[in-house]
């Protein structure tokens, strides 16, 4: 005897290929029927003690036992957990590993891939905060399973220049060892309460990675002075230290203006070189 949950967040009783759910809540056990009370008029039932132990089946079911059916099931739920739990996890993920790992015949009946992935999604939104102006809590953090520190600096959402830092330690000191950085915003992925994100790309061996990830109210030059500012202030207090060599940008004269009053003044023992550049799509 299996439980999971029932799509409103009950108890379900998989039991002998059938599956029930709660009838009534009695003072000392517990009446369930059968899923198919409804769609096949089924009178199955079953009951068990508050515990859900000792299970005895009482009517008999006019329908066949349905193994396949039960892992389909079951199957959904623990993408749901999945989706749930790990909010670092792609739901198309975790919808590519788990139906990979069932059976032929489990897999046929299976709803439609489209289907699957929209109800993870929608999962997956019922734990995140609606376009909340607070970040607390896990947010704070890299999530499961360590939980680091990824929120660096926040000067709170009653600032008209509002900025958040995204960082953890490890990705600073790896930002502290590149001599190039990759500097550029985003205005189509940024939250309705900021203008743009904006993140810092250095080059790991023979991949790139994103250390630094900012949410920006403005795109001014005090906002990038501030951020640059802000962010080598936190790495001296963990006595990592910024130098980089040569920083990307582009053609937005603000940050170059930003760069120019903040890094360089920063940078003593190295030549700072700003180099513009603009990637061409379409010719």
């Amino acid at each position: 005897m299996e439980i999971v949950k029932t799509n409103k967040g009950g108890s379900k009783i998989c039991f002998n290929g059938h599956m029930y759910v709660i009838k009534h809540l009695g003072k000392n056990k517990i009446t369930w029927r059968c899923m198919k009370a409804s769609s096949l008029k089924c009178t199955g039932t079953m009951y068990t003690e508050l515990q859900h132990d000792n299970p005895v089946e009482k009517n008999p079911h006019n329908h066949l036992p349905d193994k396949e059916e039960i892992k389909v099931t079951k199957c959904i739920q623990k993408m749901k957990d999945q989706v749930t739990s790990s909010s670092m996890i792609n739901p198309v993920e975790i919808f590519t590993e788990n139906v990979s790992q069932i059976e032929t015949a489990t897999k046929a009946r299976m709803p439609t891939e489209d289907t699957l992935k929209r109800m993870l999604r929608r999962q997956r939104s019922k734990n995140c905060p609606i376009n909340s102006t607070m970040i607390e809590g896990n947010w704070c953090t890299t999530g499961e399973p360590n939980f680091k520190r990824f929120l660096l600096y926040d000067n709170g959402s009653n600032s008209d220049e509002r900025i958040t830092i995204f960082a953890t330690d490890d990705g600073l000191k790896l930002l502290s060892e590149a001599e190039e950085w990759f500097m550029d915003g985003n205005f189509a992925l940024s939250p309705t309460e900021f203008q743009q994100l904006y993140v810092i790309r250095i080059q790991v061996k023979t991949i790139f990675i994103t250390p630094v990830f900012c949410l920006l109210k403005r795109k001014t030059q005090s906002s990038y002075e501030q951020l640059i500012k802000i962010l080598l202030e936190k790495c001296n207090e963990r006595e990592i230290y910024l130098d980089p060599l040569i920083v990307h940008v582009d053609f937005e004269k603000a940050v170059i203006e930003a760069l120019k009053n903040t890094i360089g003044n920063h940078c003593l023992h190295n030549t700072i070189i700003l180099i513009i550049y603009y990637f061409i799509l379409y010719f």
